[in-house]
C-alpha cells in the first residue's frame, strides 16, 4: 500500500544541512519534532517524512517527542551514520508482567542496513534531550526497581520466539541481541511493593540507536504434523509462530501488513494455500495482578486482530473491516502447558489496526518464507487518538475501537463497539466458564464470504483454556468466523469441558440486524431454542468434547407446524401459586410433558396426557432456578420452553 504524505516542517533545527542524503544532521546538531503541533487525523500529514536515507553523523541527533514519528519512502533502503534518533514509548512499571516489544532501532556501529537490538538500545528518560543506561540486572535477579538510580530492569526477561510450535522454544537474550524486527519479552518495573496504578503512563523508555527502514524479512515456517497429538488440543497440525513486531519509528498499519503482495505468497492473491501467514496477529495480555514469577502463577493469554482489505481481491469494490477480540486469560503450569484460568479479562482489550511504536505480535506461518515488513505499511498514528495502543498492562482503557476503515470517524456503539459499515453484520458471542473466564468469538457477514477460509475476515483460535469454545472449520478452532448470511443458516458451535461446571451465553455488538430477527442457541440434544437477543442463558455441562450440541440458528425447525400453532402453544409458569401451565388452544395430541434442570436431570415426566386445550402441574416442591420444560407431540415433533421457578409469594 503505497503513502502519500506531505512534508511539514515545524521544528527546532540546528544546523541541518542536505548531503548526500535526504537528510543529514551534522555532529553535534540535532533536529527536534514535537508531535503536539501535528494532527493524525488529517490526510497525507506527518511530521516528518524523508523519501531517501538519513545520515546522522556521530554526534547527530532526531529527538522525536509527544508522539511524533517518522515516515520513510520506498527508496529508503538503510539509513547510515553514528548519530542516534530517540522516541519514546511507554511500557508497564509492573515487574511481573510482560510486554511484548520490538525495536524502532537497533545498533549504530553495523553495516548492514539495518542493526540488531541491544538491550542499551534502551534507555531512561533524565530530560528531555537527556537519558541514560538502565540498570540491567545479571544472573539470578528477577525483578526490576524503578526507586533505583538508574532505574533496574532484569536482564533475566529478555526473550525472543522464532518459528516453533513449542512453548518450551523461547530463545534468552539475556547477553544476546535480537534480529531487526524480531519481538522480544521484557518485564517492567515496580520497586518494593510489587503494586500497579493504572493510571501512571508506565515505565517511559527512550529506545535510541540507528531507525530501521526498508523491508524486514522476519522468518516464518508452515505447519508440523503432530499425528498423535502430544500436546492435548485435539490438532494432528500444529502451527508454528514466530514473535515479530512493528520495528519502525512510526505506526504500522496492520491491514497493509497483511495484505500486502508478497505476503500473500507467490500469486498475491489472499486465501490461497500458498500464503506466506495465515492472516492474523497475536497480542499478550496479561493481568497485572498475578504478583509472581512463578511460570504457574501467570494470567494471560492472546488477543486475536486480523483485517478484510477487499480492494486487493480480484473484481471486487467493498468496504474494509477490521476484526478483534480479546484475550482468554488463563494460567499455564510449570510446564508451560496451559492450565484453567482463574480470571476474566475485565477490561476486554483488543488490538486495533494501527499498531504503535515499539509493539510485538505473533504471526502464525502457513508456508516456510519470509513474512515482509515495509516502509509502504508505515502510518503516521498516535496513540493519543485511540486507534493506536500500546498492547500490555499498562493500558486499562477499553479498546472497543476496531476502526471501520470504510469511514475516517470513529463512531461507536452504545456498547463501545466501532460501528461497521452496512455491507457487513456482527455479532459477538461470550461463554462465561464456571465465572472463571471468557471465551470471546466475533461472527462476521458479508456477501463475499464463502465455505471456505475467508482471509481477513477469519482468525483461527490461539490455543486456549482447558475448557473452552470455537467456531469450527475445517476440523479447525478459530474466534473469528464468517458467513454469507441466510436466515437458513446452522452455525456449529464446539465445546470443550474438563470438569462439569455452569455455564453462562450471551451476545454483544450485534450490528445490522433486523430487530426482529432472533439469534438462537439451539441445544439439539434437548431440543432447546434460547433467543441470546432477548435474555442470557445459563446451563451446567458436564465433562465431555460437545462438538455436533451447539450450534447457532436464525429460525426454529418447526418439523411442520404451522405458525398460528406455534403463536398459540404458550408455555407459563406461575410462580404465584406455584404452578406450570401449558395452553393449547388448538388441542394438539399431546404425547408428554418434561421438565429437567439446566444440570440436565429430569424432574418429572408426564405421558400419554388426554386431548384438552390447558394442562397444570404443580412445581411447590422444585428449587428456585431456571428449568427446560419439554412437550413431545404425537408427530414427533417437540418444543422446547426455558422458564423461572422463585416460588415466591
Amino acid at each position: 500500500m503505497k503513502y502519500s504524505y506531505s512534508l511539514i516542517i515545524a521544528l527546532i533545527i540546528v544546523n541541518i544541512s542536505l548531503a548526500q542524503s535526504d537528510l543529514f544532521v551534522s555532529n553535534g546538531s540535532y533536529v527536534f519534532v514535537d508531535g503536539v503541533g501535528f494532527d493524525d487525523t488529517v490526510a497525507n500529514t506527518v511530521p516528518l517524512y524523508v523519501e531517501d536515507d538519513i545520515n546522522l553523523a556521530n554526534g547527530g541527533n532526531i529527538y522525536l517527542r509527544n508522539e511524533a514519528q517518522i515516515i520513510q519512502g520506498d527508496e529508503a533502503e538503510r539509513n547510515i551514520g553514528l548519530g542516534d534518533i530517540s522516541i519514546y514509548q511507554e511500557g508497564t512499571v509492573n515487574r511481573w508482567a510482560y510486554n511484548y516489544w520490538c525495536s524502532p532501532v537497533g545498533l549504530t556501529s553495523v553495516t548492514a542496513a539495518n542493526g540488531d537490538f541491544d538491550r542499551f538500545n534502551m534507555q531512561e528518560v533524565t530530560g528531555l534531550r537527556t537519558s541514560q543506561n538502565f540498570n540491567f540486572l545479571g544472573t539470578g535477579q528477577f525483578s526490576g526497581d524503578d526507586t533505583t538510580n538508574p532505574v533496574s530492569i532484569a536482564n533475566a526477561w529478555f526473550y525472543t520466539f522464532t518459528t516453533s510450535d513449542d512453548y518450551s522454544e523461547w530463545n534468552s537474550i539475556e547477553t544476546g541481541t535480537a534480529a531487526p524486527g524480531l519481538g522480544f519479552t521484557m518485564k517492567g518495573t515496580n520497586g518494593n511493593s510489587g503494586s500497579f496504578d493504572p493510571d501512571t503512563q508506565g515505565q517511559r523508555i527512550d529506545f535510541r540507536g540507528k531507525a530501521n527502514t526498508g523491508t524486514i524479512d522476519i522468518p516464518v515456517l508452515e505447519p508440523v504434523a503432530d499425528p498423535t497429538d502430544i500436546d492435548g488440543d485435539g490438532l494432528t497440525t500444529e502451527y508454528q509462530w514466530t514473535l515479530s513486531g512493528n520495528p519502525y519509528p512510526s505506526a504500522l498499519d496492520a491491514g497493509a501488513l497483511l495484505w500486502d503482495s508478497e505476503n500473500l505468497g507467490p500469486d498475491g492473491i489472499a486465501g490461497t494455500t500458498d500464503d506466506i501467514s495465515t492472516g492474523s496477529l497475536y497480542f499478550w495480555d496479561q493481568d497485572i495482578a498475578s504478583n509472581s514469577h512463578f511460570i504457574n502463577d501467570y494470567v494471560g493469554g492472546y488477543a486475536t486482530l486480523t483485517v478484510y482489505d477487499p480492494s486487493n481481491l480480484p473484481n471486487l469494490n467493498a468496504p474494509g473491516l477490521v476484526s478483534a477480540v480479546a484475550a482468554t486469560w488463563f494460567d499455564y503450569d510449570s510446564a508451560g502447558n496451559i492450565d484453567i484460568g482463574p480470571l476474566a479479562n475485565p477490561n476486554m482489550r483488543v488490538p486495533t489496526q494501527f499498531l504503535p511504536v515499539g509493539q510485538g505480535f505473533m504471526v502464525e506461518g502457513l508456508n516456510d518464507g519470509d513474512f515482509k515488513i515495509k516502509n509502504s505499511h508505515r502510518v503516521f498514528q498516535k496513540e493519543a487518538a485511540g486507534q493506536s495502543i500500546l498492547f500490555g498492562p499498562n493500558n486499562d482503557t477499553q479498546l472497543r475501537n476496531n476502526t471501520n476503515t470504510d469511514s475516517s470517524e470513529n463512531l461507536l456503539t452504545d456498547e463501545g463497539y466501532s460501528i461497521i459499515h452496512e455491507d457487513y453484520k456482527r455479532f459477538r458471542l461470550f461463554i462465561e466458564f464456571n465465572e472463571l473466564y471468557t471465551r470471546e468469538l466475533l461472527q462476521n457477514f458479508h456477501a463475499n464470504a464463502t465455505d471456505g477460509f475467508d482471509y481477513g475476515l477469519e482468525a483461527k483460535s490461539p490455543k486456549g483454556v482447558a475448557s473452552d469454545a470455537c467456531w469450527i472449520l475445517n476440523d479447525v478452532p478459530y474466534v473469528i468466523q464468517a458467513h454469507n448470511f441466510d436466515e437458513s443458516l446452522k452455525i456449529p458451535l464446539v465445546i470443550n469441558i474438563t470438569e462439569t461446571q455452569p455455564l453462562n451465553f450471551r451476545l454483544a455488538d450485534v450490528q445490522h440486524f433486523a430487530e426482529s430477527l432472533p439469534i438462537y442457541l439451539h441445544d439439539k440434544e434437548n431440543n432447546l431454542y434460547v433467543d441470546l437477543r432477548e435474555a442470557n442463558y445459563d446451563m451446567i455441562l458436564d465433562i465431555g468434547d460437545y462438538t455436533d450440541r451447539f450450534e447457532i440458528t436464525f429460525s426454529k425447525e418447526t418439523l411442520g407446524l404451522t405458525e398460528t400453532d406455534l403463536n398459540n402453544f404458550k408455555v407459563l409458569q406461575n410462580n404465584t401459586i406455584q404452578e406450570l401451565t401449558v395452553l393449547n388452544p388448538n388441542s394438539l395430541d399431546i404425547k408428554s410433558v418434561s421438565l429437567i434442570d439446566i444440570s440436565g436431570k429430569q424432574i418429572f415426566k408426564t405421558n400419554e396426557l388426554p386431548i384438552q386445550t390447558r394442562h397444570t402441574f404443580s412445581t411447590s416442591n422444585l428449587s428456585e432456578g431456571v428449568y427446560i420444560a419439554t412437550i413431545s407431540l404425537d408427530n414427533k415433533q417437540t418444543i422446547s420452553e426455558k422458564v423461572i421457578i422463585s416460588n415466591k409469594q
